[in-house]
């Protein structure tokens, strides 16, 4: 079976515990894995080439960062708060400015993906989730409240009428 070299070919599954942070791309090697010595020689190294990454539902890895877009209440947006967002470690806590936008984006230092070359963050793009499902005292109390907002507590709408109306002038 050994054709004179004292060894013979065979299958065993191992188990390789990857680092965080690898990218497609990279390698990995076991030692002692690979091959086995012509005539009680020592093992070979196995080497591991990556090539896929499967992508997750809540994450956008950018290199050592990990972006989430994350819903937040137009109540937080217009007068601020904390919110919990998901991270690669658990729910953390993030304050939210009054008068914050969709699109705004909140960088949260070292609670990226860790690994060997350093720590990335945690990059949050917070949007504005509409009420859904109100009841009718819900809906009679935001319709009061609309009767009491001006364009004035509108920043962005003042400016998008201006530029309208210096445009059509």
């Amino acid at each position: 079976h050994c054709h004179g070299e004292k060894r013979v070919s065979k299958s065993k599954h191992v188990s390789i515990n990857i680092p965080a942070g690898i990218d497609v791309g990279q390698s990995l090697r076991v030692k002692g894995y690979g091959c086995c010595g012509i005539c009680g020689g020592s093992a070979g190294d196995l080497y591991l080439f990556i090539n896929n990454i499967e992508k997750s539902d809540l994450f956008e890895k950018e290199g050592l960062n990990l972006k989430v877009k994350w819903p937040i209440s137009p109540i937080v947006a217009s007068l601020g708060g904390k919110i919990e967002v998901a991270s690669p470690n658990g729910m953390i806590k993030v304050k939210i400015p009054a008068g914050t936008v969709s699109g705004k984006v909140f960088r949260e230092s070292g609670k990226g993906i860790k690994a060997r070359n350093g720590i990335g963050d945690l990059l949050i793009e917070v949007y504005i989730e509409p009420f859904v499902n109100m009841t009718k005292d819900q809906e009679k109390i935001i319709e009061d409240l609309s009767k009491t907002i001006s364009d004035s507590n509108l920043k962005k709408t003042q400016e998008m009428q201006l530029k309208a109306k210096n445009f059509l002038s």
